[in-house]
């Protein structure tokens, strides 16, 4: 199992725009990162038959590392990655951050990546409520909800992240989502066709079936940039 930082971002008003191109070179200088995704909101062609449209981050940063050791050097308050938050936040960014364990489930057929460089879709979403005992809502999650996901048509990609404790001197608000999840397509039109497809209501079926959850569960559809470190 890999470790995940998640960093979201939201934009003062009258603050420039992100371009994730020139953040990609940024975080370039980032030691230790095995992947990164940067995610920018993109609307749907269709709807998601059970869920409303909600308000997504100006962007989502996820950063990939082996283990606990690499992540947390990467957090310290002299590093380029404290640097870029520090300039950032003094331009009008505002950030978050989090870091979890990744949970990947493998999807039958999916092609392996093939570039180092990818551009894709993602539905992106965040459990940020509370249930009733956390530790069994997640075995139950984990156990029932990815085994179907794996099945929706066009997927190519299935995470599960889970929270853990981490050290860290960034100067980024601290969030405690319970669970995060993606799932990745080739485009938007391919998010939208499973959205319309019938293992849509299952998953719905089976979310309510879930231990008893309270709280904001966005989902965000992502336009995804994503680049792989050379071996």
């Amino acid at each position: 199992m890999s470790l995940c930082l998640f960093l979201s971002v939201t934009l003062n008003n009258g603050v420039a725009g992100i371009d994730p191109v020139q953040l990609e070179r940024q975080l370039s200088e980032v030691k230790g990162v095995i992947r990164q995704a940067i995610h920018m909101p993109v609307s749907l062609t269709g709807v998601d038959p059970f869920l409303s449209a909600d308000q997504a981050p100006q962007c989502v940063i996820q950063l990939y590392f082996a283990d606990l050791d690499a992540l947390e050097s990467a957090m310290h308050d002299d590093g380029p990655l404290a640097s870029v938050i520090d300039t950032a936040a003094s331009a009008g960014w505002c950030w978050t951050q989090q870091a979890m364990l990744v949970r990947r489930f493998a999807v039958p057929g999916a092609s392996p990546v093939d570039s180092r460089r990818l551009e894709r879709t993602t539905y992106l979403v965040a459990y940020e409520g509370k249930a009733e005992e956390d530790e069994a809502w997640l075995a139950h999650y984990i156990r029932q909800h990815p085994a179907l996901m794996v099945k929706l048509p066009g997927i190519r990609e299935v995470e599960v992240y889970t929270r853990i404790d981490y050290c860290s001197d960034l100067r980024a608000k601290r969030v405690r989502t319970l669970q995060r999840n993606k799932v990745v397509f080739d485009s938007i039109a391919a998010l939208s066709d499973a959205l319309a497809s019938p293992l849509r209501e299952e998953l719905r079926k089976d979310f309510l079936s879930l231990p008893p959850f309270t709280g904001a569960s966005p989902h965000y559809p992502m336009q995804t940039f994503e680049q792989y470190s050379p071996e």
